[in-house]
């Protein structure tokens, strides 16, 4: 299983792309059960962040974790799509 660490500029940034996770979510289409499952997976997970630094700046840090290969792969691209400044899949 993999955790990924997700890094935004600041705790409203996290919210809104959380927000933004959940309407893209709420959309399903039936030729991408997968991808909306890793979604559905995501947004069940409480939002656990903490400070950080990142290319020299104070940003904070979200952890999500529990996710297969392909779930993670998936969920980094739904973070960076709303605009995440770096993503760490572990």
């Amino acid at each position: 299983m993999f955790a990924l660490k997700v890094l935004f500029a600041d705790e409203n940034a996290a919210k809104e792309a959380i927000s933004s996770i959940r309407e893209a979510g709420m959309e399903k289409h039936a030729d991408h059960p997968d991808y909306y499952a890793a979604l559905q997976k995501l947004l069940q997970q409480p939002l656990r962040c903490s400070p950080a630094v990142f290319a020299e700046k104070d940003v904070i840090s979200c952890e999500f974790y529990g996710f297969d290969v392909k779930e993670s792969a998936m969920v980094e691209a739904a973070f960076l799509d709303v605009g995440a400044l770096e993503v760490v899949v572990e």
